[in-house]
């Protein structure tokens, strides 16, 4: 939760990470406003199957009270069950726009490359 990094708005790349929530009751529903904790000390990559993790649809993205942001207020989309019948809690937070651009001119030392990005033999030929 890097404060320089991360950002508390909609636009930006999500990050995919999630995190085991924790019901008072068992039976509960965070989306219903049950009591729970999200548990932040043990976060969790989302599947490479699930990627890329998509922004929720939303009319009101503006700033809000909660310093968690406007995704915190996407409820359907923050809270989700696994076929365990676990909740879990995305990461509200987003990257910064220029996260998903900052690496982007990599690409171009390896372009047919279709194992990887870029193999470490063509970074080490052609960067710095």
């Amino acid at each position: 939760r890097d404060w320089v990094f991360s950002r508390q708005r909609y636009w930006g790349e999500p990050i995919p990470i999630y995190f085991p929530v924790d019901m008072k009751d068992a039976n509960g529903d965070p989306r219903k406003g049950d009591e729970h904790e999200i548990l932040f000390n043990d976060p969790r990559p989302v599947p490479e199957e699930d990627l890329p993790l998509k922004l929720p649809e939303m009319e009101n993205f503006q700033p809000g009270e909660d310093p968690q942001g406007c995704l915190a207020r996407a409820i359907d989309w923050r809270y989700f069950q696994k076929d365990d019948g676990q909740w879990y809690a995305r990461e509200t937070n987003t990257m910064p726009q220029w996260a998903g651009s900052c690496w982007y001119y990599l690409r171009f030392i390896d372009p047919h490359n279709v194992d990887e990005p870029w193999s470490k033999e063509a970074d080490n030929s052609w960067m710095p």
